[in-house]
């Protein structure tokens, strides 16, 4: 009898030199351009390359999920990172936004069968708003706060991301 586990989905295998997407809200693009820049610095001293990623911008953190399930289906990446930075006081409720966006990707994930690894930021409301309110004086180092956070975060998701496509390639060898 076989031990195998039946999926309605097939995990692509990850090896290296496959290609990894990185989307990127749009909005408070300064930080978030710190993430990916976290990102890749990391990805490299991982012995990772820059060629295998391949940069795609969205508007905003809520269209995040549908433009990574577009890229997961088409099977060209490995992997699809998603970076955005959510405060209060956008135009919809952060937390709201926040969980559909994190709930959207998990759903693309377990349903295309492609890594998404989330690279997005909700900073604590003080911190949110004073990002907000950054040109005061008194606010300033709000915006530079939060560059640092996404810049560690970018890190993290590369090692994330990383240590996720060695395991699916571990996995999928002992599977064959």
């Amino acid at each position: 009898m076989s031990s195998r586990i039946q999926s309605s989905y097939s995990i692509r295998p990850a090896a290296r030199g496959q290609r990894v997407a990185l989307l990127q809200s749009q909005t408070h693009a300064e930080a978030v351009e710190a993430g990916r820049q976290g990102f890749e610095a990391q990805w490299v001293a991982l012995g990772r390359t820059l060629a295998d990623l391949e940069r795609i911008e969205v508007p905003g953190a809520f269209e995040l999920p549908l433009h990574a399930r577009l890229l997961a289906e088409k099977g060209r990446f490995a992997a699809v990172v998603c970076a955005a930075l959510i405060v209060d006081g956008g135009p919809f409720r952060y937390d709201h936004l926040a969980h559909a966006v994190a709930q959207g990707l998990m759903q693309v994930q377990l349903s295309v069968g492609v890594p998404l690894l989330s690279m997005v930021l909700v900073p604590n409301l003080e911190l949110g708003a004073a990002f907000l309110n950054a040109e005061h004086a008194q606010h300033a180092s709000a915006r530079q706060q939060c560059a640092q956070r996404m810049h560690e975060h970018g890190e993290a998701a590369a090692r994330a991301a990383h240590t996720t496509l060695d395991g699916i390639a571990s996995i999928v060898a002992v599977a064959d």
